[in-house]
This record gives C-alpha cells, sequence and structure tokens, in this order.
C-alpha cells in the first residue's frame, strides 16, 4: 500500500470545502471589498472568504489523525484546546435562550442539569467532591456539554463523524445573509439574518433528547 504525499489530505480538504456555497463569492472580490476600512464610527464588516479559510484552519488542526473526517474525541479535543472561544459560544448560546429564541420546558431544563451534574461527576461515584463541585470544573461540564451538542448539530447524517462540509455548514447561513452578494457581512445584514433565524427557531418545536 502507497503512502499519499503530505500536501494530499490538504488538497482533498481544500476541494471539498469549495463545494460549499460560500466559496461560491469570487475571493478577487472578497479581497477587494476586505482592503476598503470602514469609517470612524462604522461598524465592521465580516469577510466570508477569510471566515471560510478559518474554519478550513481550524478543520485541519482539528483532525488530529489526517483522515480528512472529525470524530467526536477529535471536535471535543478541540473545544477543550480553545475553552475562550467555547465560552463565548456557550455564552451566546444561553444569551439566545434567555430572549426566548429557545424555549426549554421544565423537564429539558432538568436533563439538561442531570447531563451538567454526570460531567461533573469525574469519578461517577454519583455524589460530587469538594474538587467536582469546583465552579471551574462546573465550567468546563458545561463546555463539554455544549461542545457535545454543536457536534450533534453540526452530524447531519448521524454517522458518528463530520465531513470537511458538515463542519462548514454554519457558513451557509452567512453566505445567504449576505444579501448583495459582496462578500461582506454588514451590520445590517447581521441583524437582519439574527431577526429571521429567531422566528424560524421561535416557528419550531423545543428539541427533544430521547
Amino acid at each position: 500500500m502507497t503512502q499519499s504525499s503530505p500536501i494530499a489530505p490538504q488538497l482533498l480538504l481544500a476541494a471539498a470545502l469549495a463545494s460549499t456555497s460560500i466559496l461560491a463569492v469570487p475571493l478577487a472580490q472578497a479581497r477587494e471589498a476586505a482592503q476598503a476600512a470602514p469609517a470612524a464610527g462604522q461598524h465592521r464588516t465580516l469577510n466570508l472568504a477569510e471566515l471560510a479559510t478559518r474554519r478550513a484552519e481550524q478543520f485541519a488542526l482539528a483532525d488530529a489523525d489526517g483522515n480528512l473526517l472529525l470524530s467526536r474525541p477529535e471536535f471535543l479535543a478541540a473545544a477543550a484546546d480553545h475553552p475562550r472561544s467555547a465560552e463565548r459560544k456557550r455564552h451566546h448560546h444561553r444569551h439566545r435562550i434567555a430572549k426566548g429564541d429557545k424555549a426549554m420546558t421544565q423537564a429539558q431544563r432538568e436533563a439538561h442539569a442531570d447531563m451538567i451534574f454526570d460531567r461533573m461527576d469525574r469519578d461517577a461515584s454519583g455524589e460530587l467532591s469538594r474538587d467536582e463541585a469546583s465552579r471551574e470544573n462546573r465550567r468546563a461540564a458545561k463546555r463539554e456539554l455544549f461542545a457535545e451538542h454543536r457536534f450533534e448539530r453540526l452530524d447531519t447524517d448521524a454517522d458518528g463523524v463530520l465531513t470537511a462540509q458538515e463542519f462548514a455548514a454554519p457558513l451557509d447561513r452567512l453566505s445567504a445573509a449576505d444579501t448583495n452578494q459582496d462578500g461582506q457581512l454588514s451590520r445590517d445584514e447581521r441583524r437582519e439574518a439574527r431577526a429571521a433565524h429567531r422566528g424560524t427557531l421561535r416557528g419550531a418545536q423545543p428539541p427533544t433528547r430521547s
């Protein structure tokens, strides 16, 4: 069996990401838009090509075995290596829940608390020691649970691994929000996309866990 060259995985990853809609914006156009610095008082726009590149780099770094698939352990390990980023996402998620974007029933809240307890209970004794009950361990347990939920949402075919396309899927929603197709997301475009997303979530049934 012949070994593939070291560059092959990178080429395959680039080809996989090229199939996502966010990369349909010409790179030259995106770079040109990125060079226009916002005037004083204006809010920074998001460059979609830069976000796609960053997402591809995150995938490559998390793919420890280089097989162009992210297993659950690889995904969770990558999230643990970047606790600040995970914490920002978790706080944003909690803020959305507080605003009513994703209503939780009392039963769901209790189930959520049970899952956090299970992760805090590192030795599976059914009780929390002083160290296990610490604030830091509780935060770590919440980050782990949130990362697991993120993995499940991204794993659309439920096969236990993430392809490059699945990992990059959140960028498709950003691409769709780029209403003028200039490769940039303005503050107004982001605001409109969030409002539309909140409406979608409110119209959907709260997720259930079997």
